[in-house]
């Protein structure tokens, strides 16, 4: 069976397949975070895809007062992740209530007309027409974002909510397999070198591969794993240590991880 992968599109969307998805989330019962780290992606795009696959979110509702939520969104104009940073969660959980919010109070607004027997025009709160004119015009949705100081989430909801199609790159390839994966096994050519000629990321190389069921080679660099674990144990940061080493921080703690050390992130000091 082939192995599902994350692949990053030209606009840096993550794309996780939903059976990958289902499989890690509900089936094994890993958390957003374990999830999160075993695809090489933030938790905030776990929980979003989540969401537009429909599949229920374990864990309970963090308890957060919308009303001070929506004050420093409309009059303070205060961003998504501004007002994530005050309450310590995620930006996605602010956009969530935020979006809870306006649904009821359109839906509020609905039910009152309804029974009024009138019809009033209601003002979206948030730029929904705007944002979908824009992105019909052309603008891509990190420049509507951008101009509108809004998450390119919810922009991207407001377009999935309207049934636009997301665009993509052009310059999206069709890289025949059989061509890959023997110059890859055979030829023994890097996913960089393949990228160069191909004219794509070394991301995308990999997760093709992965997807032909490739197991990759990957990068096997000595590194001394006795100073790595001296540092680590003196509360050095895994970011600090592979600064010292000159290697990524996966990398390090792939290390520690080998050998039973890595406690997780937490605040530590550098070297």
């Amino acid at each position: 069976m082939k192995q599902q992968t994350v692949e990053i599109s030209e606009e840096r969307r993550i794309t996780i397949p939903r059976s990958l998805l289902w499989t890690l989330y509900v089936e094994k019962q890993m958390t957003t975070w374990a999830v999160a780290e075993k695809l090489q992606c933030s938790q905030n795009t776990v929980v979003r895809r989540l969401h537009e696959y429909c599949i229920p979110v374990r864990g309970i509702k963090k308890s957060l007062p919308t009303d001070e939520i929506v004050y420093l969104y409309e009059v303070k104009g205060k961003s998504m992740q501004e007002i994530a940073t005050i309450y310590q969660c995620s930006h996605t959980t602010i956009g969530q209530r935020l979006h809870e919010h306006y649904c009821l109070k359109e839906s509020n607004k609905a039910t009152a007309n309804k029974n009024d027997g009138r019809k009033r025009a209601s003002r979206p709160c948030l730029p929904t027409a705007e944002i979908i004119k824009s992105y019909q015009a052309g603008t891509s949705a990190t420049a509507i974002a951008k101009n509108l100081k809004i998450s390119r989430w919810y922009v991207l909801k407001v377009l999935h909510h309207a049934q636009i199609t997301i665009r993509h790159s052009c310059r999206y390839k069709n890289i025949s397999e059989d061509e890959l994966v023997y110059l890859y096994t055979v030829a023994h050519m890097s996913t960089e070198r393949l990228a160069n000629l191909y004219h794509v990321r070394s991301g995308t190389i990999a997760s093709r591969l992965r997807d032909a069921g490739v197991s990759l080679r990957g990068h096997r660099r000595q590194l001394d794993e006795v100073r790595i674990c001296e540092l680590y144990a003196k509360g050095i940061s895994v970011s600090a240590i592979a600064k010292d080493q000159g290697c990524s921080h996966t990398a390090v703690r792939c290390r520690l991880e080998r050998r039973g050390l890595y406690r997780g992130r937490k605040k530590a000091k550098s070297i």
